[in-house]
This record gives C-alpha cells, sequence and structure tokens, in this order.
C-alpha cells in the first residue's frame, strides 16, 4: 500500500507538503505542486489512513457496540440498526460479542465478577481506541449497571435499563404488548385466557404479567392466578404447563414467547387438538418460528430495528451536543394477526 513518503519521493518534495495537499491545506504550495501530489497519489492508489488521522484530531467517529451474546435472537437486528443509522451519520461501528450466553448459559448474569472479567476489557479496548460513544445491547431486559466504572464517553444501553440512570435506556414496551394481545384475545371471546410465563423473576415476564392483568382489568375478567404458569422460555417445560392450563379449562393460551408457543402446539399435537380451531394460542416476539408453525402464530413483533435506530440517534445526538440527560425511551410492539386465534363460538 503506498505511503504519503512515496508519493513525497515520487514528486521530490517533503513529507509535511504531501500531507498538507492531501489534508486540503495547499496555499503554501504551488499549483504545479499540488496537481503533482494529487496526481502522484491517484496513479499510486494511496488511501488516507482516516483513523490516523481522526485520532491526531481526537475525533474519531468511531463508535462501540458491546453485544452481550450475538447468539441471542434479538441482538442482529439491533446492530443492523445501529451500525445503519451510524453510517448513514458519518460514523464507523466495532462491535465486540461477549459471547456470555455462549460462555455460562443462563447463569452469567447474576454473576458479577463473570460480567466484569468480559466487560471491563471491551470498555478498555474501546477507551485506548477514542471511541465517541458506546452502545450495550444486553440479551434480554433487565435493571443493570454493565459498565463496571463510569466509561468517560456517552454511554447508551439497550434492552436493558441503567440502575444508576447515568446511560439511556431504550427498552420493549412489554407491559402494552401483552395488554395488547390480551385485548384481542378478549375482543375474540375468551374469557379464560392461561399466560404461559418465563421465569418469574426476569423483567420481561413481570412486565407482561402486568400487562395481562391491565387488559383482564379493563374487561371487568377476574384475575385467575391458577390461569398463570411458567415455562421458563424452554419447549418442553411449555408443553408441560399447557397440559395444565387445559385441565384448569383455559379457552385460550398467551405464551410470552414464541419458543413457549412451540411448546403450546406440542401439546396439543399429542392430544390431537388444533390451535385456531379447538383453542386460540398467541405467542411474543415474531420470532422466526411464528411463520413455520401451522397454524401460523398470531404474535407481537418486537421493536427491534427501532430500538437500535432510536439508540444510535440519542447517542450521536449526545456527543454532538454535550448533552448529558439520559432518558428511558421505550418502544412498542406491534401486532402481528395469524391463524392461531380464532372467534369464539
Amino acid at each position: 500500500m503506498a505511503t504519503i513518503r512515496d508519493i513525497a519521493e515520487l514528486c521530490s518534495v517533503s513529507v509535511m507538503t504531501v500531507s498538507n495537499i492531501l489534508n486540503g491545506k495547499t496555499d503554501k504550495a504551488s499549483k504545479d505542486t499540488v496537481e503533482r501530489v494529487l496526481d502522484a497519489a491517484k496513479s499510486l492508489g494511496y488511501e488516507p489512513n482516516v483513523y490516523a488521522r481522526e485520532l491526531r484530531q481526537k475525533n474519531t467517529r468511531l463508535i462501540g457496540v458491546i453485544a452481550e451474546d450475538i447468539n441471542m435472537f434479538t441482538t442482529p437486528p439491533i446492530i443492523e440498526a445501529v451500525m445503519a443509522f451510524c453510517e448513514e451519520n458519518g460514523y464507523r461501528v466495532l462491535v465486540k460479542n461477549l459471547r456470555m450466553y455462549t460462555r455460562w448459559k443462563d447463569n452469567w448474569y447474576r454473576n458479577d465478577k463473570e460480567i466484569a472479567s468480559v466487560v471491563g476489557p471491551a470498555v478498555r479496548e474501546l477507551k485506548s481506541l477514542k471511541a465517541a460513544g458506546m452502545i450495550y445491547i444486553a440479551g434480554h431486559s433487565r435493571d443493570a449497571e454493565p459498565f463496571p466504572e463510569d466509561p468517560g464517553i456517552p454511554a447508551v444501553l439497550i434492552y436493558a435499563r441503567s440502575l444508576s440512570g447515568k446511560c439511556t435506556s431504550v427498552l420493549i414496551d412489554d407491559a402494552g404488548g401483552a395488554r395488547n394481545m390480551t385485548e384481542l384475545l378478549i375482543g375474540k371471546g375468551c374469557r379464560r385466557i392461561g399466560l404461559l410465563c418465563g421465569h418469574p423473576d426476569n423483567l420481561h415476564t413481570i412486565r407482561r404479567l402486568e400487562g395481562y392483568k391491565e387488559a383482564l382489568l379493563a374487561a371487568g375478567i377476574p384475575f385467575d392466578p391458577e390461569l398463570v404458569v411458567y415455562g421458563n422460555w424452554e419447549r418442553a417445560k411449555a408443553a408441560e404447563e399447557t397440559r395444565v392450563l387445559l385441565e384448569r379449562k383455559a379457552d385460550a393460551i398467551f405464551a410470552m414467547s414464541d419458543e413457549m408457543a412451540g411448546g403450546v402446539y406440542d401439546c396439543l399435537n399429542s392430544m390431537d387438538l388444533t390451535a385456531g380451531k379447538d383453542i386460540s394460542v398467541a405467542g411474543f416476539d415474531d420470532h422466526v418460528i411464528a411463520g413455520y408453525l401451522h397454524p401460523a402464530l398470531t404474535t407481537m413483533k418486537l421493536p427491534l430495528a427501532r430500538m437500535g435506530r432510536e439508540d444510535a440517534r440519542n447517542l450521536l445526538e449526545r456527543i454532538g451536543s454535550g448533552e448529558t440527560e439520559c432518558p428511558v425511551i421505550t418502544c412498542r410492539c406491534s401486532l402481528v394477526e395469524r391463524d392461531s386465534v380464532a372467534e369464539k363460538k
């Protein structure tokens, strides 16, 4: 790869002269010298080291993205949206994948030592590269403070809420999505709606349960705790709990994830029952599985791309303005109606 020194030797001028001309400072060079340098740069295929130049100017226009695990299905669409927005606005993105679920399965998020062991080095690397800002993408919604210390640059969280309030947080409107889905089922004539939850202490579970209760209350339907069971986000466990809900005379089943809805289908198939015919079934996430289930699953689509863009927009605005306010931004889910929910006869 050609260097500034190569151009200087070809044109018999100093390295400083070439550097000035390539950076647009042509007032101290003759027109002939400027033309020779530019022609030489083109003929040699010179490509400027943009990062080195920005580093000298202390303006790298680099955004660091730290993902807890890109194997989580929610993470890639968020990263794609972040990268698109940053690129549209003249920023480059460096992604650090912490591989937390790959390393430690579902046990890591209770272990501060394990979290710090991978987050700390990632943050320090991005700071050493003079990143203008950082985006942290959590694998699941929770209250968290992922940075082991003040990063010293603007930072925002996606899919998690900052405990300290020092970072902007972009979250899913879990309660609103669950409320809307429960309202749909009520509108179809269902009154004993079984709720298939994730882990009891998970924020997605807690907020979606709140939305479910709100919809029942608004419709004048008493809340029955017997209709709330826990599938722990697992398809096999969800299939077991579906049988419990059917024994308790549920006339619809609302699963808090599409994967658990797959467990509902497994149970129904084993009993020669059909979703959307014998009982209404709804999910949450609009995971790829939702369209492949038969009949296709009615579900709530997560606003992942919108979350990525909102987070990136907030970060770049903070970088540009020096604003220190860190709001909590909530993005609404959207209902996707398919064939698994039908009017109750």
